[in-house]
């Protein structure tokens, strides 16, 4: 009877093992498909930064286009507003040379009609 008994116990040391090492061969599967999926995360991560740089880096050259773009309108503003400037300032001088003209004309003809007077 000891033996039948120590037969039994060494029977259930025997299966208690094997379910020791299924149950370890399990936990080093979902083991491995844990560090599996964490890898996979990581490099979705990484993907992510990747593009959330790349993202990063069009706007500002966006940024700096419509920078720029805001200061070309800006520029030609202050060039069409320079040429209206110039413009009025043509006019002016324009007017003026005539003006003088016109009074140089009737001092030459003044000073004519005094030479014939005094002569």
């Amino acid at each position: 009877m000891q033996e039948t008994n120590q037969s039994i116990q060494a029977e259930k040391l025997r299966n208690e093992r094997q379910e020791f090492l299924d149950l370890a061969m399990q936990r080093g599967k979902l083991l491995q498909d844990r560090q599996r999926e964490i890898r996979e995360m990581e490099e979705k991560v990484k993907e992510a930064d990747t593009k959330t740089e790349i993202m990063k880096q069009k706007f500002e050259r966006e940024a700096e286009a419509v920078s720029a773009n805001l200061r070309v309108i800006s520029l030609k503003g202050e060039k069409e507003t320079a040429e209206k400037t110039l413009k009025e300032l043509q006019l002016e001088y324009e007017a003026f040379k005539k003006h003088s003209n016109n009074l140089l004309a009737k001092e030459k003809n003044l000073n004519s009609q005094l030479r014939n007077l005094v002569s």
